[in-house]
């Protein structure tokens, strides 16, 4: 793997890591910020989240008949943005944010005990890469567009 400027990996595991190129660092006590190993005037980030691949399976298996197909399929019927419903799943205490607990918004930001099946698929996808994203952008990566 050789990122370039503006480039993030993303690796999905047990517990998530998100590798970043970043140009100019804003270290926190979230991730860290190394040297880059290819360009002497960057710097390398990582991010570790602990509630990866198990929540998504847990969801996957409450929502979907535990059936990956089944969640891709899920996603697919619900728009980008889940019509403002946005859910944080941390069945573990989280690394990045410290944090437990599963907590669901609905459109009017009022939170809410569940939702439908199709929706829940698409907010734990969407809430773990907005996590990421942000995280991301506090060490100091510049998202482009």
């Amino acid at each position: 793997m050789r990122l370039h400027q503006g480039d993030i990996a993303v690796s999905l595991g047990t517990s998530d890591t998100a590798f970043l190129w970043i140009q100019d660092p804003k270290p926190t006590l979230e991730g860290h910020v190394f040297c880059n190993p290819v360009d002497s005037s960057a710097y390398m980030a990582l991010i570790c989240f602990k509630n990866g691949s198990l929540t998504r399976e847990k969801v996957r298996d409450e929502s979907a008949s535990r059936s990956w197909d089944e969640f891709a399929k899920a996603l697919k019927t619900t728009c980008p943005g889940n019509n403002g419903n946005l859910g944080f799943y941390f069945d573990v205490m989280e690394i990045t944010p410290a944090v437990v607990g599963i907590h669901r918004f609905n459109a009017k930001n009022c939170r809410v005990s569940e939702f439908p099946k199709d929706v829940e698929v698409r907010a734990v996808i969407e809430g773990q890469m907005m996590a990421k994203r942000a995280y991301a952008e506090k060490l100091g990566f510049k998202v482009c567009k």
